[in-house]
């Protein structure tokens, strides 16, 4: 797999709309390999904004596409240097796991009183009943795509607003029509399904969202990269307080595991994911 770019360079320039109003345009350029790359690609990118522009183009489609842009914090290797896993921080401050590894399903849920318990008890337990609720619903859709695919580890965690499934025992591309068939048997949030495509990687989120600690923290005003060291001190700041303040949560609670058990670099990922999400920390509360 390929992480996020490391560089980034951003350019700015104003210019006129076809109706003559000055409005500026801001964007970035990115590489694998050097800043000098990143600053050239984004001059670039501003000559096709401009194009855009006097096109007539609306604002929103001026920019293309770009890569996400978040800070690489750790690199995860196979013992033969293959790249297996990335941690990121996400624009909200958050670390996410980026992998293709493993498949990661994420399955958003309706708000309501949920029991852990009950879904445990629940997994495996048949054919959907159209009298269970939306969350207990979507529990039997992974029980049975696990039945249907015992060759593979499907390992199931609650998390704060859903569930999240991780399959184990074979690599699927992202982008491919596979991965789309799994994700959505699996009842994957749309947008997720989206995400996972566009960019090529599989994403999990490892520490708490800012707004679901006591006390809700706001996600940082700086974004990465910092341009100075005034943003950089800014950014410093929240993640120490963010820091202390995701101390008492976890992310992740294990409901299951059914299947071939993680071996090899999928079991790396798997104990990473674990790990970060403090799956083993069972009291303490969801964030």
């Amino acid at each position: 797999m390929q992480g996020p770019p490391p560089y980034w360079r951003q350019r700015t320039d104003s210019a006129f709309q076809p109706d003559g109003r000055k409005i500026a345009l801001t964007v970035w350029g990115w590489s694998w390999t050097s800043e000098e790359d990143a600053e050239s690609i984004a001059a670039e990118r501003l000559t096709t904004a401009f194009a855009n522009l006097h096109a007539g183009a609306e604002r929103e489609n001026y920019y293309p596409r770009l890569p996400l842009r978040e800070e690489i914090l750790r690199e995860v290797s196979s013992t033969s240097g293959q790249l297996l896993a990335v941690v990121t921080r996400n624009r909200y401050g958050a670390e996410v796991l980026c992998t293709q590894a493993v498949v990661i399903a994420d399955v958003d849920l309706p708000a309501q009183r949920r029991s852990r318990g009950r879904l445990r008890r629940i997994f495996g337990s048949g054919a959907e009943d159209p009298a269970l609720s939306p969350e207990a619903l979507a529990l039997q859709r992974i029980a049975a795509y696990a039945d249907r695919s015992p060759q593979r580890g499907t390992h199931v965690y609650r998390t704060a607003a859903g569930l999240r499934v991780i399959i184990t025992g074979e690599q699927v591309d992202p982008s491919s029509p596979a991965a789309t068939d799994i994700l959505e048997q699996l009842g994957t949030d749309p947008v997720y399904l989206r995400l996972c495509a566009a960019h090529g990687t599989y994403r999990a989120r490892l520490t708490p969202k800012p707004w679901r600690l006591r006390p809700p923290q706001q996600a940082p005003t700086v974004r990465w990269p910092y341009g100075s060291a005034e943003a950089r001190r800014r950014a410093d700041a929240w993640l120490k307080d963010y820091s202390a303040g995701s101390a008492d949560y976890a992310v992740c609670a294990k409901i299951a595991s059914h299947g071939a058990p993680a071996t090899g670099d999928q079991e790396v990922v798997l104990r990473l994911h674990e790990d970060a999400t403090r799956v083993s920390q069972s009291q303490l509360p969801l964030a």
